[in-house]
């Protein structure tokens, strides 16, 4: 009877630890106000890191207009993604360009958007 019972909670042990297992994609972030001084835009945006070379950036400009660009990136030295064939381009709203450049800096992403008006975007990690 013992023994049964070691087989069973060895059983729901492994069972646990296969349904907690970490999935690496899709990866979420999305934009905050990291710091006072830097001018922030009003729309909410978003990346999302599909697998490990396609990814999807949104612009949420209203509540029912979404600007949606997919693109491929290329992970340099662990801390730089290159932003490469987008699918779409807007030069009159918060967007990605060919050739540009994000940094992974402690957990967080930063962007520098060279547009009209600069930011220097703030992506967190979502944690769903």
């Amino acid at each position: 009877m013992k023994e049964i019972i070691k087989i069973t909670v060895f059983v729901l042990f492994l069972a646990g630890v296969n349904s907690c297992a970490v999935k690496k994609y899709p990866v979420r972030y999305w934009i905050y106000k990291g710091d006072k001084e830097i001018n922030y835009p009003n729309s909410k945006i978003e990346i999302a890191l599909l697998d490990e070379t396609t990814g999807v950036f949104k612009n949420h400009l209203k509540k029912d207009s979404v600007f949606i660009q997919r693109f491929n990136y290329e992970i340099s030295d662990s801390a730089f993604f290159h932003i490469s064939n987008l699918d779409t381009i807007n030069r009159n709203v918060i967007s990605l360009n060919n050739n540009d450049t994000i940094t992974m800096y402690k957990r967080e992403m930063l962007y520098f958007y060279n547009g009209k008006t600069k930011y220097l975007l703030y992506f967190k990690k979502s944690k769903f």
